[in-house]
């Protein structure tokens, strides 16, 4: 992802928006697996080789998304397994009545090191019918 973020900040894009939520740590980053292996095998230092700075997904995506004018989603629910509230969010006063949006009380967020880097953050509304088609939708 933070490769495919990059090339289009090459191509002078104004912005790039990310209609996905990534709530947990990248499992696929190296120090992830490393860390897997260790607590359940006890093996121990097989990654070394890998460069430090290629060790973490989630920390070269923040820092790609640091150097550009990113949107990440935020998804609203009203399920009680999401957060209260993301950290560090940029908030921007709406009239959801205008909007005609459900009142929402949880947010799924994006895992902190991605959220605090992105500039920006947004979230579609969407609702689906029997067919699971977009029947609704509703950007901010």
């Amino acid at each position: 992802m933070a490769d495919l973020v990059a090339k289009i900040e090459k191509l002078e894009a104004a912005g790039v928006g990310i209609d996905i939520i990534f709530p947990e740590k990248d499992r696929t980053s190296p120090t992830e697996i490393a860390r897997f292996y260790k607590q359940f095998f006890a093996i121990e230092d097989f990654m070394q080789q890998i460069p430090a700075p290629l060790r973490d997904n989630d920390a070269l995506f923040s820092n790609v998304l640091q150097q550009t004018a990113t949107t990440m989603g935020v998804y609203l629910s009203n399920n009680p397994l999401s957060q209260k509230e993301c950290s560090a969010i940029s908030f921007v006063p709406i009239d959801t009545e205008q909007l005609e949006l459900k009142k929402y009380q949880y947010a799924l967020c994006n895992v902190n090191t991605l959220h605090s880097s992105a500039k920006y953050e947004g979230y579609v509304n969407s609702s689906v019918d029997a067919r699971w088609c977009i029947a609704s939708c509703c950007t901010i």
